[in-house]
């Protein structure tokens, strides 16, 4: 199963869009925050999953692993 990052990586490429693209849409400064996302060196917390959930067109339970 993947975990978090590789769901945000996976649909964000789906999309067509770059790390920069989603970094300046969820308000980050700089893609290396998305990067360190799907790396899995940074958690996610469930408010940033709702937000990724949003701005990606899931259900947060897609991106949490509750459902496939």
């Amino acid at each position: 199963m993947s975990n978090i990052g590789e769901k945000i990586r996976n649909r964000r490429t789906e999309l067509e869009m770059t790390q920069q693209e989603l970094a300046e849409r969820m308000g980050y400064k700089h893609k290396s925050s998305i990067n360190k996302i799907e790396l899995g060196m940074t958690e996610v917390t469930i408010d940033q999953a709702e937000l990724f959930a949003d701005v990606l067109d899931v259900p947060v339970s897609y991106l949490m692993g509750w459902t496939e």
